[in-house]
């Protein structure tokens, strides 16, 4: 089944997604890496030096692929968290 998204999603509105990496080798492919990390800090009583913290991070990858009429050909995504 195609996605809602496929064929739809023209090169301009890609530009959306902020900062990416353009290829070209023959037909366009766009590459978007977005890394945020989050750092929870604790207190484990009346002095700071007690307490805790804790970081994690989250990646987000999308490669969109466009055909030779700059439409969407194909397009992946992928998550991770640690």
């Amino acid at each position: 089944m195609a996605s809602p998204m496929a064929g739809s999603f023209l090169a301009r509105d890609a530009s959306l997604l902020q900062s990416h990496e353009l290829f070209r080798l023959g037909r366009e492919v766009w590459i978007y890496d977005k890394i945020s990390s989050d750092r929870v800090y604790s207190s484990g009583g009346l002095f700071i030096a007690t307490g805790a913290s804790s970081t994690s991070q989250k990646t987000l990858t999308i490669v969109i692929k466009f055909d030779d009429n700059r439409k969407v050909r194909e397009f992946a995504y992928h998550t991770s968290r640690f």
